[in-house]
């Protein structure tokens, strides 16, 4: 039977690397994929999970183990990359958040399938990027990652209320956005 990740994180605290290595294999696609939506390019996700690795491996005994290692894991994630991207704006570059956050589509039977499924999901990205960036962070983290109300209050470091209340006026925001993209279009 794998080893939780409470075992892992104890054993890795106790010098064991194998440990460690094992944590980053299990959460890296889920960092990067949080990563991404913030940074907006490839690059940008990188540098922000290796920065989040390297800061919880340095903090890997300040983790007591009274929340989950995935939400203490993707709340390191988020911070790093809101300094990834005060960092950006000091560099005057602009990166747009949530680029491609959503799972690739899988190319569907025909091309015509396919047109209509990447322009659906280019107006919902366009719409997330129009709405209240915790709240786009919040619906990105349930609806993309698959997380539960308590994983999203821990990670954006809210009471669970206030993380269901981002999720309402999120989805209610983007409702309005994607309605009026769809009455503005031709």
């Amino acid at each position: 039977m794998p080893a939780t990740d409470k075992e892992l994180a104890a054993a890795a605290v106790g010098g064991k690397l194998a440990a460690y290595d094992s944590l980053m294999q299990r959460y890296e696609g889920l960092a990067y994929k949080l990563a991404f939506g913030l940074a907006g390019n490839r690059d940008g996700a990188l540098d922000i999970v290796q920065a989040a690795f390297l800061q919880a491996y340095r903090n890997l005994a300040r983790f007591r183990g009274e929340s989950a290692w995935k939400t203490w894991l993707l709340r390191i994630v988020l911070n790093e990359g809101r300094d990834w991207r005060r960092a950006q704006r000091r560099r005057h570059e602009r990166h747009l958040p949530l680029e491609l956050a959503a799972e690739p589509e899988a190319p569907g039977p025909g091309p015509e399938e396919t047109v209509l499924r990447r322009e659906k999901r280019d107006r919902l990205l366009r719409s997330l990027r129009g709405i209240n960036r915790r709240h786009s962070l919040a619906l990105a983290l349930r609806y993309f990652e698959g997380l539960r109300v308590p994983e999203i209050a821990e990670i954006l470091g809210c009471n669970e209320t206030t993380a269901r209340n981002m999720l309402f006026r999120g989805l209610r925001r983007l409702r309005a956005e994607l309605a009026e993209k769809v009455e503005a279009a031709p």
